[in-house]
């Protein structure tokens, strides 16, 4: 089961996303600021970043981990931000969208294995950065 870091500013919006993961099999993980404890146990994150909040916290996550996949969920065409996503979905989707979408990132993920602690390969970021 694939563990789903969703950034969603908009609560209706994001707890559809939730149900929609959900449904597809996966678990949805929600965290207002998320440490690096909660990074080290999710595989993808979905992220509307058109927000600057979310756009910001998103990228602070990819400089911390970043293999791990970005999923963009917008509800414009080219968001302005600087994040590498994995995919791109313009909202509104359906959930055969989502699902293509996780199981491209999921499927591309697995074939750059994370660092380990004998090889770190990710940037340093503290905690206090995360939640700023």
């Amino acid at each position: 089961m694939t563990r789903i870091l969703i950034i969603e500013s908009h609560q209706q919006v994001r707890q559809l996303l939730e149900r929609m993961v959900c449904r597809l099999g996966h678990e949805p993980v929600i965290a207002a600021a998320p440490t690096m404890p909660v990074l080290e146990n999710i595989d993808l994150v979905i992220v509307e970043p058109c927000d600057p909040v979310s756009a910001l916290l998103a990228e602070k996550i990819q400089l911390a981990e970043p293999l791990i996949p970005v999923i963009c969920v917008s509800v414009l065409a080219e968001p302005l931000v600087n994040l590498a996503f994995s995919s791109r979905l313009l909202k509104p989707f359906i959930a055969a969208d989502l699902a293509v979408a996780v199981t491209r990132a999921v499927l591309q993920s697995h074939k750059q294995p994370r660092a380990t602690a004998a090889a770190p390969a990710k940037a340093a970021l503290p905690e206090s950065d995360l939640a700023s």
